[in-house]
């Protein structure tokens, strides 16, 4: 524990702690004789002044009393010493040393409540000479009938406060044997104690020790009862503090909602009936479609609003016994207990999609949102909540994955795909790792004289267990994962490097072509990773194409649009991959200086048999000459396709009618059989 501790009024006071025991005699300056009471310490009080601490210096705790009490005790304190002189002058002994004892009982008393002394030890030892005083008087005087009896009780009172428990017995201790002893006096005949008479001074002594134990049997149930009402007070304090926790700890802070932790009690409990009832549990969990967006757009707070107002809509679709909870972020999970089939667990859930079409207000302005639903019942797709939830979530995946704003049960497959798919994520770690991924390299021709001007790198991945994986299935998994951007960065370094070798070959003028996946091009590091694959490999910027799909240009933002001008005034070239089968936005064809337009195989494959694809190819060749740019037929597979590009215009080609896709070694082999390198 530290030694000080921050003041209230100022953070950089302290207040120190003060030593105990020896160290403490040690450490404590000498007092002057004329100091005053020691300062009151203080604490803060919220909002106020400082408020006094309680003295726990000794046993006498140094309660101040309200200002009647140190006029009560004063007033006392001088009619008793009034009463002393008298009983002086008259030279009544008894009278004197009974006095005596009364007046260092009220100075007992103005120690107590005026806070003139806060030592436990002077305290204890006044209190042990008033009782010496008594006993003494008691037994010289009228016995166990002297009227010093009545003070007894007093007594006590004052050692249960000043003392401890173990002082409170001794002094029981000392009254009882003063009193049997007393007895055995007088029953022995040692000494025998005259009858009191009684006359108005006894009134006097009786009426002032009974007004006296009264008024400290007073200040003792006071106390007792404040301290009774502060213990009710901080009972009632405590419990609202518990409840409040109790609430923190099950229910989300931001929107109210049972959190995952309470769902999950209440799904346990829901479970254990639906086993005795026969019946089914709807797990429906949901994740609000493109939520980040909404976010970045309408900031935090807004955003906040709107899960609040989600959480209300949600809560109004579902009925009283069932459980909606928010699990973090934008993702909620409703509860349907006791449902009789499936059919009733989907009119739910497409309610809850239904309902997100209608807009939702947050600050006067309207936002729509979408949801993805992924459902899952309880017995079929899971015994536990971990495993419904796990399930459920893994259809919300392929509701989002199969276009958004639906829902999707769960089944067998989807848990096998997904099982699938975290196995093939960690497998291309470790095909980074071991360099198990290949490029192959297919040959671009030109159409009209066959001389061979590019090639295009495709990755391959060839799994020690699986065998070749193919890049349909690997590279979407690499980009959902964030992976593409390792492996993309290693396709630009493997085909750098080998352009620049087939270049020092004597392929010169050969362009290689690398597919930039929409990912990469969203991150910042895409250009430190193109300069830094060109460097590298030294290989002149005008020997390597970057080929983007329409759906990357149809973004348009001032970031893309900058990435492309500086690497374009660089020397690399760009090209419009698979165009034809997405927007064709003939806008961006104007905005973005791209070099060439690479028709989609799915027309040239059948130009030959559809007139109506080699008009699309005619047309979109036109628009490219419009423009000056070059374009490349995808896919050509026999001579009567390339005789028909040609005669569209298409100045260039490539497919499985020059060749497939080949390694470095064979494509080699391949540049030299036709005279590319010698």
């Amino acid at each position: 524990m530290s030694a000080e501790t921050s003041s209230g009024g100022d953070p950089g006071a302290v207040i120190p702690v003060a030593p105990t025991g020896a160290a403490a005699r040690r450490a404590r300056p000498r007092e002057p004789l004329d100091a005053g009471p020691p300062p009151r310490l203080s604490s803060p009080v919220p909002g106020g002044d400082p408020a006094p601490l309680e003295d726990r210096s000794g046993t006498l705790r140094g309660i101040r009393g309200p200002g009647w009490v140190a006029n009560l005790v004063r007033a006392a304190l001088a009619a008793v010493a009034a009463i002393l002189v008298l009983a002086f002058l008259f030279d009544d002994r008894g009278t004197a040393l009974l006095l005596l004892a009364v007046l260092a009982l009220v100075g007992l008393i103005a120690l107590k409540f005026t806070n003139l002394v806060r030592s436990g030890a002077v305290s204890w030892t006044l209190l042990l000479s008033i009782t010496g005083l008594l006993c003494y008087q008691a037994t010289i005087a009228g016995g166990l009938r002297d009227e010093v009896i009545l003070a007894f009780p007093c007594l006590l009172i004052f050692a249960s406060i000043f003392g401890t428990p173990r002082h409170f017995l001794a002094m029981l201790g000392l009254l009882v044997a003063t009193m049997a002893g007393i007895t055995v006096l007088n029953v022995t005949g040692w000494h025998v104690n005259e009858p009191q008479t009684s006359d108005a001074m006894t009134f006097v002594y009786d009426l002032f020790v009974l007004l006296m134990t009264a008024f400290l049997i007073w200040v003792h149930a006071r106390d007792l009862r404040r301290t009774m009402d502060n213990l009710k007070r901080e009972n009632l304090r405590l419990a609202d503090s518990n409840a409040h926790i109790e609430r923190l700890a099950h229910h989300d802070p931001l929107t109210g909602l049972p959190n995952r932790l309470l769902a999950r009690l209440r799904v346990e409990q829901a479970i254990a009936m639906a086993r005795r009832s026969g019946r089914s549990i709807a797990f429906l969990f949901l994740d609000l479609d493109d939520f980040k967006a909404v976010n970045d757009s309408v900031g935090h707070v807004a955003a906040d609003q709107l899960l609040r107002e989600v959480a209300a809509r949600l809560s109004s679709m579902v009925r009283g016994c069932d459980t909606v909870s928010r699990q973090g972020g934008d993702e909620f999970l409703v509860v349907l207990e006791s449902v009789r089939d499936e059919h009733e667990t989907t009119l739910v859930a497409a309610r809850i999609v239904a309902g997100f079409a209608r807009a939702i207000a947050v600050d006067g302005v309207d936002l729509y949102l979408t949801a993805s639903l992924g459902v899952a019942m309880f017995p079929r797709d899971g015994e536990d909540f971990d495993a419904l939830l796990k399930n459920a979530d893994m259809a919300m995946y392929q509701a989002k994955d199969g276009g958004r704003n639906m829902y999707r049960f769960y089944d067998e497959r989807i848990g096998q795909d997904v099982k699938e798919a975290v196995g093939l994520v960690a497998a291309i770690r470790v095909a980074l790792a071991r360099g198990e991924f290949r490029l192959h390299y297919q040959p671009q021709f030109e159409l009209a004289s066959g001389r061979i001007v590019g090639a295009e790198a495709l990755i391959r991945w060839r799994h020690a267990e699986l065998g070749a994986v193919p890049p349909s299935k690997f590279i979407p998994l690499a980009e959902r994962s964030g992976l593409i951007a390792e492996v993309g960065r290693w396709v630009l370094l493997e085909a750098c490097r080998q352009a620049r070798q087939w270049q020092l070959a004597g392929a010169d003028g050969l362009v290689v072509a690398v597919n930039i996946s929409p990912v990469q091009l969203r991150r910042d590091d895409l250009e430190h990773d193109v300069l830094g694959a060109l460097a590298a490999s030294g290989l002149p910027p005008g020997l390597l194409e970057l080929e983007l799909t329409e759906s990357v240009l149809v973004a348009d933002t001032a970031q893309l649009h900058g990435l492309i001008g500086r690497l374009q005034a660089g020397g690399l070239r760009f090209a419009i991959d698979d165009f034809g089968v997405g927007y064709s936005n003939l806008g961006y064809l104007r905005r973005f200086a791209v070099d060439r337009l690479k028709v989609d195989q799915s027309f040239i494959q059948r130009m030959t048999a559809d007139e109506g694809d080699a008009s699309i190819v005619r047309a979109i060749v036109d628009v490219a000459n419009t423009f000056e740019l070059e374009t490349v037929g995808e896919g050509v597979e026999d001579a009567a396709t390339r005789d028909r590009l040609i005669g569209a215009g298409c100045r260039f080609g490539q497919g499985y009618f020059w060749s497939p896709a080949l390694p470095p070694d064979e494509f080699a082999t391949f540049l030299r059989s036709h005279g590319a390198i010698a």
